[in-house]
């Protein structure tokens, strides 16, 4: 396995440069994505696959505390649909997009308001 994946720290910020697609990821690294695939397994301890899902599904969450529309953030994450995006969020954190904006602006989230992930990319999704 490659060395030089060990000296790589800012795994989430590459993660979201490559849209959350390991392919693309591997593609960046210069790397086969089946050696990705096993380096992250060994530094994670989990499936790589899940570890992407979790930012994906973080950085949705920011966006929409943010005040993004639920379309755009569908959008900026690559999801096929907003209705496709929609699912996957409810699927992840038990509840709908639309009920995780309507917590936070009536204060019943207000922690998770003001504890907003910092996106250093965040340009990369729009503001």
């Amino acid at each position: 396995m490659s060395s030089r994946l060990w000296t790589i720290e800012d795994w989430d910020e590459r993660a979201r440069e490559a849209r959350f697609c390991l392919k693309e990821l591997a593609r960046q690294q210069e790397v086969p994505v089946r050696t990705l695939r096993r380096f992250l397994w060994e530094r994670l301890g989990s499936c790589p696959r899940e570890w992407l899902r979790e930012l994906r599904m973080e950085c949705a969450a920011d966006l929409l505390a943010r005040g993004k529309p639920v379309n755009e953030v569908a959008a900026l994450l690559s999801y096929g649909s907003a209705s496709q995006f929609s699912r996957a969020f409810k699927a992840h954190h038990g509840f709908a997009p639309k009920t995780h904006l309507k917590r936070i602006v009536s204060g019943k989230d207000s922690g998770r308001a003001q504890n907003v992930i910092k996106w250093p990319l965040l340009h990369t999704f729009g503001r």
